[in-house]
């Protein structure tokens, strides 16, 4: 760390551009040093297993989460601080920008609808969760100004993704549950997840990530910015190969497709950016380590094998299949904006191992259009800056970033990555890594002489935009709230049973009857009963199993003989008797199950213990609520129209960038064309030309 410190103060000689407006633009206190705050979100999203929470903020109190929403603060301190510099936002600046307004958009929309208490908070913790994501992806693109000090942000992601690796090494090998060791003092436990478990005889280590799935998504994450140090070491070149190493070793041992998909996109990378001769070592190195592999761990690579080759029997994979009925029915009901980000609670509805799925039921197509621009806009935002550049260090860089994001996209299809705070923040230390490559890239090296120091100022014709468009935001925001209605839901329950004797009406020593409370539900979600219950004024109702859910399209559930009927409706009156006329329907097809002659009088199962008068609940929506997310999401595009109208036209320099670091041999014997540029492309000269001869 020594080192990098003073190559960073080198650079920063070298570049008077970047370091000078770092150092003015950010406090020198160490305890306020963005690249130390993120230093120390990064240990604590590795170090801290998330199942471990601040117990009053619920599951979005893990500690990382909390840093995140500190590192907005910081965000925004260092942006009102900045009085007479014009903001010059990087293209994830709006990424980032777009999706939190979609996200808001989608919890105004939640509350609008009948919503259940526990559905409130869940999204309102969602909130918090978005407000520490974006904190780390602005403060990283915003801070990390000098090739020098993202350079050392990267090396240290790389090193926490050793770290953690080498947690999920040791587990293998030793069974060691650094879950259950780094519980930190003061939280609570909130899941029963992380910990050991086994697939096909082999444990799937998951470091103090909460799954092994999680586990493989943020090495996957990591994996090609350690490739891109490994390959590109000027010094301590065996260390970072080790870390390399140690990342790839690990992913396999989740015994997780995931896993194995993480390191094959890797090792694609690998082939990409290596040079002829770092190809052909590879092409001849990869049979050899994987032979090593399958000596050391017999078996394990056939089991990843069979994985992929078994995947059309294997239950999860089904399941994702399945989902795609209860996320049509979902979004047929809210298309545009979704029925409210993170209102999708696994436990009451289903686990969707699919996160853009999660995005379209939650936030509509608006809020998947925002979550596809984010992953996709900041992959070729890295690919661009880095495909400009003629320096190989800084290209493979910026490559290595954009392989990041683009591993995150690709294994986002395959789990809820919402859910796993540690993959979302390995995620966005990545985007915001992507607009740091930007910024240094394409816009660091305009001459100091070309710095806007004065803000902009609003014209005749920005004002009437900005007016327009809040205007625009709060009359929809007021219009939703306006016509917003609540509802009301209907429950009640029975029993099945045989009485245990033909003349006594009695279910305390009932036989039972299992399985057939699984038949009557199939039955009473078939079409032709919902047809008919429809006909009759009946369209949202829901027949659940003992503690199975009662949401509609849900894979919750429960066993043994007692049943739940739940109706919704608009007024409390329609909901009782559609509760009424459910159960009525539920009675009869339990009778027409039981047709056949040949079952005993005596054994007919009927239903025990019914309800006469259902409870009724008010589903109320949350008006108050919506309200402030409006405002919000007005503070949010207010932010963006006075970036876009009052900033700087947007420029696009020609990348030029030098070595990274100068190297004893270069320092001995210095060269106007060092970095592979022409001699007037050389440091110098660029610093000091004027706007006239550029």
């Amino acid at each position: 760390m020594t080192d990098i410190l003073d190559s960073e103060r080198r650079m920063d000689v070298a570049q008077p551009t970047g370091g000078d407006e770092l150092r003015r633009r950010w406090p020198k206190a160490p305890s306020l040093d963005p690249l130390v705050a993120l230093q120390v979100y990064i240990v604590v999203l590795v170090g801290s297993p998330s199942i471990y929470i601040i117990k009053p903020l619920g599951a979005a109190g893990t500690p990382a989460t909390v840093l995140g929403c500190l590192l907005l603060v910081l965000w925004v301190v260092g942006r009102l601080t900045e009085v007479g510099v014009r903001f010059r936002p990087t293209p994830v600046h709006w990424f980032i920008g777009l999706f939190s307004v979609a996200m808001m958009a989608g919890f105004v929309a939640g509350m609008l609808r009948p919503i259940s208490g526990v559905e409130v908070s869940s999204s309102e913790r969602g909130l918090i969760m978005l407000a520490s994501w974006a904190g780390v992806i602005l403060l990283v693109a915003d801070s990390m100004r000098t090739r020098a000090r993202l350079d050392a942000f990267l090396r240290f992601v790389v090193l926490m993704g050793f770290i953690l690796a080498a947690m999920g090494v040791i587990q293998f090998f030793w069974g060691v549950d650094f879950v259950s060791i780094l519980h930190l003092p003061g939280l609570t436990q909130n899941s029963s997840w992380g910990g050991l478990y086994e697939r096909s005889g082999f444990p799937r280590v998951s470091g103090t990530a909460v799954h092994s799935i999680e586990f493989a998504v943020v090495l996957g994450i990591i994996l090609p910015v350690a490739i891109h140090l490994a390959l590109q070491a000027q010094r301590r070149k065996t260390w970072q190969w080790v870390q390399l190493l140690v990342i790839a070793m690990a992913l396999p041992l989740t015994v997780a497709r995931s896993g194995a998909l993480a390191l094959v996109l890797g090792i694609v990378f690998a082939f990409i950016v290596c040079t002829k001769k770092q190809r052909i070592v590879l092409v001849l190195a990869l049979p050899v380590l994987a032979l090593l592999f399958r000596s050391v761990i017999p078996g394990l690579l056939g089991t990843i094998r069979e994985l992929f080759e078994g995947a059309s029997q294997d239950n999860s994979v089904g399941g994702r299949l399945r989902d795609y009925d209860a996320v049509a029915a979902f979004f047929s009901e809210a298309p545009w904006f979704g029925r409210g980000i993170f209102t999708f609670i696994p436990d009451v509805y289903r686990t969707l191992d699919n996160q853009f799925l999660g995005v379209l039921v939650e936030a509509g197509l608006v809020g998947l259009a925002a979550f596809a621009l984010l992953l996709l806009g900041t992959m070729f935002t890295a690919f661009i800056a880095g495909m400009e550049t003629k320096v190989r260090f800084l290209r493979v860089q910026a490559l290595a970033v954009s392989a990041g994001v683009g591993t995150a996209f690709v294994l986002f299809l395959t789990f809820d990555a919402f859910g796993f705070p540690m993959a979302m923040g390995a995620f966005c230390l990545l985007v915001g890594a992507a607009g740091a490559v930007w910024r240094i890239h394409r816009q660091s090296d305009t001459p100091v002489g070309d710095q806007p120091t004065g803000v902009g100022r609003l014209t005749a014709v920005g004002f009437l935009t900005v007016a327009l468009v809040l205007g625009a935001v709060g009359g929809a925001g007021a219009l939703a709230i306006r016509q917003s209605q609540g509802g009301y839901e209907a429950r009640g329950s029975l029993v099945l049973g045989v009485p245990q004797f033909a003349d006594q009406n009695t279910y305390d020593n009932r036989i039972n009857v299992p399985g057939l409370s699984d038949v009557l539900a199939y039955v009473m979600d078939s079409s032709e009963v919902r047809r008919s219950l429809a006909a009759q004024g009946v369209d949202d109702y829901t027949v659940a199993i003992g503690q199975g859910s009662l949401g509609a399209h849900t894979e919750s559930v429960g066993s043994g003989e007692m049943m739940w009927v739940a109706v919704r409706a608009g007024t409390e009156q329609a909901a009782d008797a559609g509760a009424k006329l459910v159960r009525d329907e539920l009675e009869v097809r339990l009778a027409a199950l039981q047709t056949d002659p040949a079952i005993p009088a005596e054994l007919v199962v009927v239903a025990g213990d019914v309800f006469d008068e259902p409870e009724v609940f008010a589903l109320p929506v949350q008006r108050t609520v919506a309200l402030i997310g409006v405002a919000v999401a007005g503070v949010i595009v207010l932010a963006m129209l006075m970036a876009l109208l009052t900033g700087p036209p947007f420029r696009r320099p020609a990348p030029s960038w030098g070595p990274l670091e100068p190297t004893p041999r270069r320092s001995a014997a210095p060269s106007s064309t060092e970095g592979g540029g022409s001699p007037a492309q050389a440091p110098g000269p660029r610093r000091t030309r004027s706007r006239a001869s550029a």
